[in-house]
C-alpha cells in the first residue's frame, strides 16, 4: 500500500523492515508468554536466557543455511531446481531452528534476507525471471488465505465469546488506545532523537512522515496467527485462561487497523503532503542506464579489440545496443540511437553471445550501483530486470 500511495522509499523501508522484526520479536517473547501459563512458572531472568537463546539459534541458523543455499544456488544449472531450492530452504531453517529451541521466524527471515542479497549478484537471468514470477504469485496466495482465515475465523470467535462480548468492549477500546497511542508515543520520540542527530544523518523524518508511519502501523497475519495458536489447556488439564477474550480483542485489532487506518491512510497521505521525490528518482534512473549503456559499450570494444571483430559486426552489435537502449529508456538515449530504434537486424551465434557478454557487463555495473549509498533499490531492480528481458526491455 505504501509503494502504491508514492511515499518516500526511507518510509517504504522503515515499515516494511518493522513489520518483519517486530513480527519476530513478538512471536519470541509470545512464546515465553504461553510457556509461562501454560506451566505456571516464570523467572525474569530465565525468560531473558530464553529471548537470547532464540535470538541467537535463529541468527546462526538462518545466516548458515542462506550461506549454504547461496553456494547450491550457483551450481545448480536451471532455474526450475534454483526456485524449488529457495522453497524448501525456509521450511528447514524453521524445523532446524525449532528443534534447537531458537527462534524459527528469525532463522526464515535471516536465511530469506541472506538469500535476497546473494542471489543479486547471480548472473542467471533466467533464474531471477522465473524467481520472481514464481514469488509474486505465492505471495497473493498465502496472502490471500491468510486474510480469508480471518474472515472465516471471525465467526467461530464471535461464536466462543458469545453474549459476554458486549463487555468486552471496554477492555477492547483500552488495548486499541494502547496499540495506537504506544505507537505514536514511541514515534515522537525517535523523531525528537532523529532532529537531535540531523548532523548524522541524510534525511531525517518530518513531523508530517511521523504521522504518516504512525497511521500505517496495521496489523494482520501474524496478530491472527498468534491468537489462534493460543493453547486450549495448560498443563493441569483447566482451560487457558481467558482465551476467548484473547482471541476477541485480538480480532477487534487488527479489524480497526484493516478497515479503519487502512482505507484512512492514503487521506492521511494526501494531507501531510508526504510523498517520493519521483523527479529524483527518475534522474537517478536515467542516469544508471547511461552508466549501463557505457559498460556495454565498453566491453563491446573490449571483445572488438580482443577478437578482431569485423567492422561491419562491431557496427551492427553497437547500433543493437543502442537501439534496445533506447526502447528501454528514450530519455536516456542519444539521437544516434532514437534514429536507428527501427533498424532491426537478425544476429548470428557469435554475434548474440558477444550481446550477452556486454549486457552481463552493464548488469555488473547495475549491481555495482546498488550498493553505493543513496543509491535506491528500487531503481536499481527496475533496470536489472529490463537488462534480464533482453532484446525486449
Amino acid at each position: 500500500m505504501a509503494s502504491r500511495l508514492g511515499l518516500p522509499r526511507r518510509l517504504i523501508v522503515t515499515l516494511g523492515g518493522e513489520g518483519l522484526f517486530n513480527d519476530v520479536t513478538a512471536i519470541v517473547i509470545y512464546t515465553v508468554g504461553i510457556q509461562a501459563v501454560v506451566t505456571g512458572l516464570f523467572s525474569p531472568w530465565h525468560a531473558l536466557g530464553d529471548f537470547v537463546l532464540a535470538a541467537v539459534v535463529g541468527l546462526v541458523v538462518g545466516l548458515a543455511l542462506g550461506w549454504l543455499g547461496s553456494r547450491l544456488t550457483r551450481y545448480l544449472d536451471n532455474a526450475t531446481c534454483q526456485v524449488a531450492l529457495s522453497l524448501l530452504l525456509p521450511f528447514i531453517a524453521y524445523g532446524v531452528a525449532e528443534h534447537w529451541e531458537g527462534s524459527a521466524v528469525l532463522a526464515v527471515l535471516v536465511c530469506a534476507l541472506y538469500l535476497t542479497d546473494a542471489v543479486t549478484e547471480i548472473g542467471d537471468r533466467e533464474y531471477r525471471l522465473v524467481a520472481d514470477a514464481f514469488w509474486d504469485i505465492a505471495e497473493m496466495l498465502i496472502t490471500g488465505f491468510a486474510f480469508a482465515l480471518i474472515g472465516l475465523e471471525l465467526r467461530v470467535v464471535i461464536e466462543t465469546t458469545g453474549d459476554d462480548w458486549p463487555g468486552l468492549a471496554g477492555v477492547t477500546v483500552a488495548v486499541l488506545a494502547v496499540v495506537v497511542l504506544l505507537r505514536l508515543a514511541w514515534l515522537l520520540v525517535t523523531w525528537v532523537i532523529s532532529r537531535k542527530l540531523g548532523r548524522l544523518t541524510d534525511e531525517p523524518f518530518t513531523w508530517r512522515e511521523v504521522i504518516v508511519t504512525w497511521w500505517a502501523g496495521m496489523r494482520g497475519v501474524a496478530t491472527v496467527a498468534l491468537a489462534l495458536a493460543v493453547p486450549f489447556t495448560i498443563d493441569s488439564g483447566a482451560d487457558f485462561p481467558a482465551r476467548s477474550q484473547i482471541l476477541f480483542v485480538a480480532f477487534a485489532v487488527v479489524l480497526f487497523t484493516l478497515l479503519v487506518q487502512g482505507p484512512t491512510l492514503p487521506l492521511v497521505v494526501r494531507i501531510t503532503g508526504v510523498h517520493a521525490d519521483t523527479k529524483r528518482e527518475r534522474a537517478l534512473e536515467k542516469e544508471l542506464w547511461i552508466r549501463v549503456r557505457r559498460a556495454e559499450l565498453a566491453e563491446l570494444q573490449r571483445i572488438a579489440d580482443n577478437e578482431d571483430l569485423p567492422p561491419d559486426v562491431y557496427d551492427d552489435l553497437r547500433d543493437r545496443l543502442r537501439q534496445i537502449s533506447a526502447k528501454a529508456d528514450p530519455e536516456a538515449a542519444d539521437a544516434d540511437a532514437k534514429a536507428t530504434m527501427e533498424n532491426e537486424r537478425k544476429f548470428a551465434a557469435r554475434m548474440r553471445a558477444a550481446r550477452e557478454a556486454v549486457v552481463e557487463a552493464g548488469r555488473r555495473e547495475a549491481l555495482a550501483a546498488r550498493r553505493e549509498p543513496g543509491m535506491p533499490p528500487d531503481v536499481v531492480d527496475r533496470v536489472t530486470r529490463r537488462l534480464d528481458l533482453g532484446p525486449n526491455r
